[in-house]
């Protein structure tokens, strides 16, 4: 009897639960959120600010925005190269959070302060928020990894946060915080165009070369209606000797990179949560050739059945650029019917020999 007893036992302890990380994405603004997300709520809600050059809304560089017919704002879309959905191509463009490579969408904030969404004294700029309604049963060691972006001079008052509350919780617990560093200034990563430093270029290879010294050379004495791709540097209607001396004085490249070095970037201010700690990340704008935006992670702590991940922001300003997209959370997920480990099976064999024999003794 006590033989199948302890079978019974053994048997049992095989169905127990362990944990395997998983990676879920709560969202990327394009449909792809898992089944764990039960909803999300934004304030306020996309398309009540009617003004040119604000956000708080998901969007990409191919449509306008929700409900009414805006490009997006200057400050969020690098149009060096290209202009997003209603703007126009800006050749000398000197900002913009996401470039031509982006082709995905995005949530932007930018400039939420306006007559719809006014500051709420004695606060001196307005507040928006996402939140995300989460089933984390069975979820433990939660990691948020975030893909986010900023650009501009940014002042103290604009707050940029993660956080989070479990079980229906009214206070919420910060997972991550960007903040203003005024003691520093960055040179965010180029824009999509380079700019034109020559004129000479006539084939706009971005060398002055050969080719073009052929181009003048074949248009010689021209005169009317001619411009730099036939040879006329100076913009007098005319190929001459003035041109050729342009040639000759820009021969080599003919753009350079467009970079923008502005005061007071955003930061965001890792693990520690302290300006200046050790750990902070200077956020920039897309990279050029990829489209991306840089990752930051950090743990979650507390635990419950259900979480709402909140995004906050407060700003006020139409040249100061936030973004972010591809939020993820990785977390150990409790699973039924794993057997554990040989180094704790034996020791519970052990345990229950010792009861056992210690019945016999008795």
């Amino acid at each position: 009897m006590r033989s199948n007893s302890v079978a019974a036992i053994l048997a049992a302890l095989c169905i127990v639960s362990s944990a395997s990380a998983a990676d879920f994405v709560i969202d990327d603004f394009d449909g792809g959120e898992d089944g764990i997300v039960l909803s999300r709520t934004i304030s306020p809600v996309p398309g009540t600010m009617l003004a040119g050059g604000d956000m708080f809304e998901p969007g990409n560089r191919a449509d306008v925005l929700a409900n009414f017919s805006f490009g997006l704002p200057f400050s969020i879309s690098d149009d060096s190269l290209e202009g997003a959905a209603l703007n126009g191509a800006f050749e000398f463009d000197s900002q913009g959070l996401f470039g031509v490579q982006k082709t995905d969408s995005f949530f932007g904030v930018a400039d939420i302060t306006n007559d719809q969404n006014p500051a709420v004294a004695p606060a001196t700029v307005a507040s928006a928020t996402v939140d995300w309604e989460i089933n984390t049963t069975g979820l433990s060691n939660m990691m948020l990894t975030v893909d986010v972006g900023a650009m501009g001079d940014f002042e103290l008052d604009d707050v940029f946060r993660f956080e989070v509350s479990f079980d229906g919780g009214a206070n919420f617990t910060p997972v991550m915080v960007f903040g203003v560093n005024e003691d520093i200034e960055h040179t965010y990563r180029p824009l999509d165009d380079q700019h034109r430093t020559s004129f000479a270029d006539f084939d706009d290879s971005t060398e002055v070369d050969a080719t073009d010294l052929a181009t003048w050379a074949t248009n010689y004495g021209a005169v009317g209606q001619m411009d730099n791709t036939t040879g006329d540097a100076d913009g007098n209607e005319a190929v001459d000797g003035p041109d050729f001396i342009i040639w000759q004085q820009d021969l080599g490249p003919a753009r350079v990179d467009s970079v923008t070095t502005l005061n007071d970037p955003m930061v965001f201010l890792g693990a520690d949560m302290v300006l200046g700690g050790g750990d902070d990340v200077i956020l920039d704008k897309t990279d050029r050739d990829t489209g991306e935006l840089d990752s930051v992670s950090a743990a979650i702590s507390g635990s419950g059945s259900s979480m709402i991940l909140r995004f906050y922001a407060a700003q006020d300003s139409g040249s100061e650029a936030f973004g972010f997209d591809n939020v993820i959370l990785t977390a150990d997920v409790a699973a039924v019917g794993a057997v554990p480990e040989p180094t704790t099976l034996a020791l519970v064999v052990l345990g229950l020999g010792s009861v056992w024999a210690a019945r016999r003794r008795g």
